[in-house]
């Protein structure tokens, strides 16, 4: 994988230093990757693909989101996901840390 990766590294959108465009060349990267770990025994769903899309997309949309909006959007989502620790503690509580859970009770007091 270590050769895939290094292709990988200039044209990652995630990294630190991207400028929110997603280099069309990473889309058959991706396929390369999913087909060799296939030749490796490791079989990934067939919607791997379309989520890794998918997280991209999401990933440059945000992008669009300057100062206040990026401010209230940040708001919008951690609130939805307090909602969603405080309805599902048991759920949650396989995935967190109970210190973690314990942060969550301090913002629902």
């Amino acid at each position: 994988l270590a050769p895939l990766f290094a292709e990988l590294a200039p044209i990652n959108p995630l990294r630190p230093e991207a400028d929110g465009t997603i280099d069309p060349a990473l889309y058959p990267l991706l396929l390369r990757g999913q087909l060799l770990l296939h030749e490796h025994g490791v079989q990934l769903p067939k919607e791997f693909a379309l989520l890794i899309k998918t997280m991209l997309f999401g990933a440059d949309y945000i992008t669009l989101f300057r100062g206040e909006e990026i401010g209230l959007l940040s708001s919008a989502l951690g609130s939805a996901a307090v909602a969603y620790a405080v309805s599902n503690r048991r759920e949650v509580s396989r995935v967190l840390q109970p210190r973690a859970i314990a942060k969550i009770g301090a913002y629902t007091t």
